[in-house]
């Protein structure tokens, strides 16, 4: 290894250069991994919605009362019908989120009909 003053400089800003080049790849690494979560919540979130589509279903969100002026959200899909009642609710009452109430109208109406429409 050289002592010259300029060589360890040059050394120097080469090694930081390295560390520089690896902190940027970690980064991209970090927005590709967190992009690539994202799409896959997004696909996921598209296959939900298609389902709804598909078989002409609402999804819909109701006010439940706590007390006083206060009230929960609670989420119901509603199936269609020509004959009353229209509307049928196909989920189980008290889902929390969208989703919960997605999942349940699935399987009450795979339970119901063997087939996942």
């Amino acid at each position: 290894m050289s002592d010259r003053p300029d060589i360890k400089a040059i050394r120097a800003r080469f090694e930081k250069s390295k560390e520089i080049n690896r902190d940027i790849h970690t980064w991209r690494s970090a927005d590709i991994d967190a992009l690539l979560a994202e799409v896959e919540r997004l696909e996921g979130a598209a296959k939900w919605l298609d389902w709804l589509e598909y078989n002409s279903l609402d999804l819909r969100c109701l006010n439940v009362p706590t007390g006083g002026d206060d009230y929960d959200i609670e989420w119901i899909v509603i199936e269609h019908y020509m004959a009353a009642p229209h509307e049928r609710v196909v989920s189980e009452r008290g889902a929390r989120t969208p989703l919960e109430a997605i999942e349940s109208a699935r399987a009450a109406l795979t339970a119901t009909t063997g087939s996942e429409g």
